[in-house]
């Protein structure tokens, strides 16, 4: 039996980026505090990420004896005092994307990004990873090895299907949540629902200049920035969340949307084959393919039998391999074992 001097007492010094990232670094820290573990963010603003430099290096609170950073977390933030775990969330290095990235999206990836990156996970005793995509993608575009996959979990008390009723409606609901990108394919939203036609609605988390940049201009509903009891209560009421991706780290919406009984449709690829089984659990495109995914969408809003037995799936999956009880145990032996390395 471990001794009480080895109770992993975490910080979690963390750019807040808007983004996925930051959900997962609140969500961690408070299922850690909730299970008795002192645990403590502290965030840095997000020019940090490019100007390091020029922001005031946070200092480690003498009661940790952990660090938990994202990997792109410059290395002047980084600890010495401390051991560092690190989590890599996704691996934007990947060919793939380069075409879709821009000029200057790349030479930033490239040339600043990679050697963060680099240097972050260099340091780190412990390497995670949020998938086996994320981990392979990372090993053979940084060269980095040795890393360890924990998936992202949800917590079903929150995420789950409540009360809803099933029920045929028109226009059908189509959910798009997080931020835009090309890798997030929202280059791809406005083709879709031109081929879906007037009965179908795009709901997303953006500002309608946002979407209007995107060239969707009818059949949409912006919500904007929404807190996480609206984020359910949409899900709840969704046909079908969308996620026309062409990289996820890991796929945390698809997995909410699963949780609170909503088929998914995503591309077929990267960490979402890790997700969704095609035609079991969900139903899964090829890359780019707009009337693949138009027709995905448009079966499950019509085929009743068919979208409540994907619903089902789903569910069973994000409770029995993706509940946050499970995250957080793996990740509190994660630190236990590193803890134990140092003693």
């Amino acid at each position: 039996m471990m001794g009480p001097q080895y109770q992993p007492s975490v910080w979690f010094p963390a750019i807040r980026t808007g983004t996925g990232s930051d959900t997962f670094t609140k969500v961690l820290c408070g299922a850690l505090v909730e299970r008795g573990f002192r645990a403590e963010i502290s965030w840095i603003p997000h020019y940090g990420e490019f100007l390091p430099w020029l922001v005031k290096r946070p200092v480690a609170p003498a009661w940790a004896n952990i660090a938990h950073v994202n990997s792109w977390l410059p290395q002047r933030f980084l600890p010495t005092s401390i051991p560092v775990v690190s989590t890599v969330h996704h691996c934007v290095h990947d060919p793939a994307l380069r075409a879709d990235k821009g000029l200057a999206r790349a030479l930033y990836h490239r040339y600043w990004i990679r050697s963060v990156e680099q240097a972050n996970l260099r340091v780190a005793r412990l390497r995670l990873a949020v998938s086996d995509y994320t981990s392979r993608s990372t090993t053979r575009h940084l060269g980095i090895d040795n890393l360890q996959t924990i998936y992202n979990g949800i917590d079903a008390r929150v995420f789950s299907p409540g009360d809803a009723t099933p029920s045929v409606r028109l226009p059908h609901r189509v959910l798009v949540v997080g931020t835009w990108s090309y890798r997030k394919g929202s280059d791809l939203l406005a083709p879709i629902m031109t081929a879906l036609g007037p009965d179908y609605q795009l709901r997303h988390t953006q500002h309608r200049d946002t979407a209007a940049k995107w060239g969707l201009k009818g059949n949409t509903h912006a919500l904007g920035h929404i807190d996480q009891a609206t984020l359910v209560d949409e899900l709840r009421h969704a046909d079908v969340l969308l996620m026309p991706s062409r990289l996820e780290g890991f796929g945390l919406a698809a997995v909410e949307a699963m949780a609170c009984g909503t088929p998914v449709v995503a591309t077929r690829g990267t960490s979402l084959t890790e997700i969704i089984t095609h035609g079991q659990n969900g139903l899964l495109c090829e890359p780019n393919d707009v009337s693949g995914f138009a027709a995905a969408i448009r079966n499950l809003c019509t085929d009743q039998a068919m979208s409540r037995r994907i619903s089902q799936a789903a569910m069973s999956t994000a409770r029995d391999h993706f509940d946050i009880d499970r995250c957080v145990a793996e990740h509190i032996e994660a630190y236990r074992t590193l803890l134990d390395g140092q003693a």
